[in-house]
């Protein structure tokens, strides 16, 4: 991997793809992607590349470790790059090969079925759950000097730690039951399964304040809420992706040299 630390096109990184799954070829392979404009043509050639798993992080979220600049100005909505990641895998035929997994600002079921019903299949929780579990987003992770003991190695703060892994339980099985209620009370559907890319069971919401200057350039319904080509999730995970060889025949000199370091 270190070889590979510098991605200019996806050529280098369905190298990257491929070395890392003749290493462990059982391994699934997540390539994760800023939410930005284009960021569907980014996750079509991905696919391409051979990985098992499309990650789309959006703008919201961010633990106590990274910059406040990163935090609040990095990439944009996640719903704005999540459907365009859905839509173009769709129409080319590729999103059957991947799993579109989410993550940024996810807090609650709602925010989990509303991400489903735009093409999300797994969903990441992050600042969240760190709260669940004590952080008070300090903001000094990289110093070592965590005030409640979270991240850091020092003794004297680590003694002043009080999660317990059943607080963070606690909190998803909160969020899978308000996901629960909402898939089959609101929505009537049996699975969240039977929720992932079905943009036509969302609505946009009246707005009462007055709009941003900004935000009344974005038309929702026109590209988030447009119609989407079906797409039938399968009901149970992908199995890992074989080595996509670059030779007709399957021969690659990369298996001599694995060979004869595994020997």
């Amino acid at each position: 991997v270190e070889a590979h630390r510098d991605i200019y096109s996806i050529e280098d990184l369905a190298q990257l793809i491929y070395d890392l799954k003749s290493v462990a070829p059982h391994a699934r392979v997540s390539v994760k992607l800023v939410s930005i404009v284009g960021v569907g043509t980014v996750a079509c050639g991905v696919a391409k590349a051979g990985a098992d798993v499309v990650q789309i992080s959006g703008h919201d979220g961010g633990t106590g470790a990274a910059p406040l600049t990163s935090i609040k100005h990095a990439g944009a909505p996640i719903e704005l790059g999540l459907v365009e990641a859905h839509r173009q895998l769709v129409e080319n035929g590729l999103r059957d090969r991947v799993t579109l997994r989410v993550d940024g600002g996810i807090r609650t079921g709602a925010d989990v079925v509303k991400l489903a019903l735009l093409g999300g299949e797994e969903f990441g929780f992050g600042t969240a759950a760190m709260i669940s579990a004590g952080c008070v987003m300090a903001r000094v992770c990289h110093t070592g000097g965590c005030p409640v003991g979270v991240a850091t190695q020092r003794p004297e703060l680590r003694e002043r730690f009080r999660g317990e892994p059943r607080d963070v339980v606690r909190y998803l099985e909160l969020v899978a039951d308000e996901t629960r209620r909402i898939v089959t009370e609101v929505l009537r559907l049996d699975s969240l399964t039977e929720a992932i890319g079905r943009v036509d069971l969302l609505e946009a919401l009246p707005v009462e304040a007055p709009p941003l200057a900004k935000t009344t350039r974005v038309d929702v319904e026109a590209f988030v809420l447009a119609p989407t080509p079906p797409f039938a999730a399968p009901d149970r995970p992908r199995p890992v992706r074989p080595i996509q060889s670059s030779r007709p025949d399957g021969d690659h000199p990369d298996d001599a040299l694995l060979a004869d370091l595994l020997a």
